[in-house]
């Protein structure tokens, strides 16, 4: 029978029940603290890379530091099954993969139509359901929305917490950060489960002062390639990170780092809490997050959620197991979020579920017994493109857009009311005008940000070996361990859909979005998901404006660093018309449309076939022009 290391009969340490004891006064003033204690903690949106143990330049995150080297075990190549957090999540709370647990979209249509929230099968165990069916106390405070209990989180939980409907504050710690402390005082002396879950490194980046502004102005954190804002702000999917607030793209880096720096600073006072009660030396505790965030190293995307690299799928993974065991050491293997289910169940003496697809960390940890060499994960709202990482090697497939949708996507290279943020530099935007005389609508056939150029390149791999990052690793022209890992992919892809089938419950879905849901959506970026994009259970034939043939071609990737340059003059020159639409330019700003012309002429000259990449920039330059001829200004 598998040992419970929860039940330790000696400790070197000073006990936890003598150490309550002594924090209490006295036998009669308090009951001996939980032998069984179980945190889990998921900051949403956090990328491993930025955090100071993963070797990140900045002081992010000293507290999480600390926990790495003296209490904690780091696995340095943590993988999550998705880059959004609904299947993320519920791979983390069931130990499967996406295909298997069905939780790849929020909704889906009836028969007739109807579109309905999906709702996990019942006869799939969630991590809460087995613990309390163990005798724990089960509770849960969560920013909800993609983690709402209505998609079957709250399986399972005494009490399960919802707070997104609550605007008294913007993001997760401010809102329970006391309710959580109470609750870990009250019942400290009975065995628990404590699920946290907080989009306060989510977008769009609030973290209170000091820590929003900690890293302004101070050395970047890593290297990264170099990214044009005004090309990311094509997406209708940035407005919510009101891009324009941020001058350049490091500015907008320094704030989320500043998320990071805040939500390191409630963990602190997360773990003094569990110390005063007595409950610090034999509680497991795991922090992690669900997904992680690209800043342009695709040379496309700022956000997460419509692609399979490292910068959106690798995240933090620290785990403390009871006494601090096996505290410092460092795990290069390749993990996942599925195994997360399976390690707790282990640690505690309980039966892990037969169906569970992800592994027993510590078999690995103790005898270096890995039952697996892969991680392996699904972009939803991409075509469900895969990726595999396996032996060093990183294959992504390609994006086949099965519905339709993302060819039929638009972009809208204009600012509107609800990407304006407040006040800066001294500027008020002018809400309610309309800023772009021309507006310059794109199907996506037409391509004018070279978007199929980056994702629509057919089957890929690299070579990670040398190098974390995709951008970093030259594309390897290996056809046959690209065919090798396709096909491990689809034997995983087909497991997992039959996994998913004999787990199914033929039960009614539940009950559709509100409009308020859909508007929080909307807020936090997921303008796909809330605008029913990609929640249709099969594509439709005739649905893709571009055949598959095209969309699986491979032209080489293209140079775009003079249509950088010329983006940052051009995004300067309109976050000022943003702000100021009637001042006057600051002095250079015809200079600056100058040289942003010469730019994109340089780069047509070289492309003369990616005219449609030119012509939306040179008619908002010509626009600014236009102004300023007819202002004076």
């Amino acid at each position: 029978m598998t040992s419970n290391p929860m039940k330790r009969k000696h400790s070197p340490r000073l006990g936890p029940w003598l150490t309550a004891l002594l924090l209490c006064g006295g036998l009669s003033a308090c009951s001996p603290p939980a032998e069984r204690v179980v945190v889990l903690v998921s900051l949403d949106t956090l990328r491993a890379d930025h955090l100071g143990f993963d070797g990140y330049g900045r002081d992010t995150s000293p507290i999480l530091d600390a926990f790495a080297r003296d209490d904690a075990v780091t696995f340095e190549a943590a993988f999550a099954q998705s880059n959004y957090t609904l299947p993320s999540h519920m791979s983390i709370m069931t130990g499967l993969y996406p295909e298997a647990h069905g939780m790849l979209v929020p909704e889906t249509k009836t028969a007739d139509g109807t579109r309905r929230t999906r709702r996990l099968s019942n006869k799939i165990a969630t991590l809460a359901e087995i613990l309390a069916a163990d005798g724990f106390a089960t509770t849960a405070f969560t920013d909800g929305l993609l983690v709402d209990g209505r998609y079957g989180f709250d399986r399972g939980f005494d009490d399960y917490r919802d707070l997104n409907h609550d605007e008294s504050e913007r993001n997760g710690f401010r809102k329970f950060r006391d309710a959580v402390h109470a609750w870990i005082s009250e019942h400290s002396s009975r065995d628990f489960f404590l699920f946290l879950h907080t989009y306060d490194t989510h977008s769009p980046y609030v973290a209170p002062e000091p820590f929003r502004s900690r890293f302004a102005g101070t050395p970047p954190g890593r290297e990264r390639p170099s990214g044009s804002l005004v090309h990311a702000s094509m997406f209708q999917i940035h407005g919510a990170m009101r891009l324009h607030q941020y001058p350049t793209l490091q500015d907008l880096i320094d704030v989320y780092d500043g998320g990071i720096a805040y939500v390191d600073h409630e963990i602190g006072a997360l773990f003094a809490r569990l110390k005063r009660e007595g409950l610090w030396d034999q509680a497991l505790i795991i922090i992690t997050s669900d997904h992680g965030e690209l800043f342009l190293e695709n040379n496309l995307v700022i956000g997460h959620g419509l692609g399979s690299y490292n910068e959106e799928v690798h995240i933090p993974l620290l785990i403390k197991f009871p006494g601090s065991k096996f505290a410092g050491r460092r795990v290069d293997h390749v993990v996942e979020s599925v195994d997360l289910l399976p390690t707790i169940l282990t640690a505690l003496g309980l039966r892990v579920p037969e169906y569970v697809q992800g592994q027993n960390l510590l078999a690995g940890i103790e005898r270096g017994e890995w039952s697996k060499r892969h991680a392996f994960g699904v972009s939803p709202n991409s075509g469900y493109n895969h990726y595999l990482l396996k032996d060093g090697y990183k294959f992504i497939g390609a994006v086949e857009d099965p519905f339709g949708d993302l060819l039929r996507g638009h972009f809208q290279p204009r600012i509107v009311d609800e990407m304006l943020p407040p006040p800066v530099d001294g500027f008020e935007p002018d809400r309610g005008r309309d800023y772009w005389e021309q507006k310059l609508y794109f199907g996506w056939g037409l391509d004018p940000t070279g978007l199929a150029e980056v994702f629509h390149r057919g089957d890929r791999i690299y070579d990670l070996r040398d190098a974390r990052f995709e951008w970093q690793s030259p594309e390897l022209d290996d056809p046959e361990r690209t065919a090798d890992y396709h096909a491990q992919v689809d034997r995983l892809v087909a497991d997992s859909v039959e996994l998913g089938r004999r787990l199914g419950d033929p039960a009614e879905p539940g009950g559709a979005l509100g409009d308020d849901d859909v508007a929080r959506l909307r807020a936090l970026g997921y303008a796909g998901l809330a605008d029913g994009i990609a929640v249709r259970d099969a594509p439709r034939a005739g649905d893709s404006d571009i055949a598959t043939p095209e969309i699986r071609t491979r032209p080489p990737l293209i140079d775009r660093s003079q249509l950088h340059r010329g983006d940052r003059h051009l995004w300067e020159i309109l976050r000022r018309q943003a702000y100021a639409p009637d001042a006057a330019l600051p002095p250079g700003f015809r200079r600056r449309i100058a040289a942003a012309r010469a730019d994109y002429a340089a780069f047509l000259d070289q492309h003369p076939d990616l005219e449609l990449w030119v012509y939306w920039r040179i008619a908002m330059l010509d626009d600014a022009a236009h102004r300023i001829r007819a202002t004076g200004r």
